[in-house]
């Protein structure tokens, strides 16, 4: 029966702690810090695209014609970051959405 040592809580314990130690030595068994940081900043860009082509499809959604009227949220918001307002009412304003969207798209 002996003790637990370093990061690590004794068998049966439902505590486990995870110190900077076993996180270091798993950053470099991973790779590094180089290949780890990339990595990271890869999928919080491709979180954010992912996210940000859905609330694209709302906003754009509540912009069409026949939603006009109706209560905005914060999809139609997200609109006016690109500079949209408004109704949808010709078809350069569609593609111009549209070009939005795919850039939503081809970044995911």
């Amino acid at each position: 029966p002996g003790s637990a040592t370093g990061d690590f809580a004794p068998e049966g314990s439902d505590e486990v702690r995870l110190g900077v130690r076993t996180m270091l030595a798993w950053a470099r068994a991973a790779g590094g810090w180089r290949w780890l940081l990339p990595e990271l900043l890869f999928f919080v860009c491709e979180r954010f695209t992912y996210v940000g082509a859905d609330f694209w499809l709302s906003a754009w959604t509540e912009a069409a014609p026949e939603a006009a009227g109706e209560s905005s949220t914060v999809a139609s918001g997200f609109g006016a970051l690109f500079g949209f307002s408004g109704v949808v009412d010709s078809e350069a304003d569609q593609r111009a959405r549209l070009a939005v969207y795919s850039g939503f798209i081809f970044g995911n």
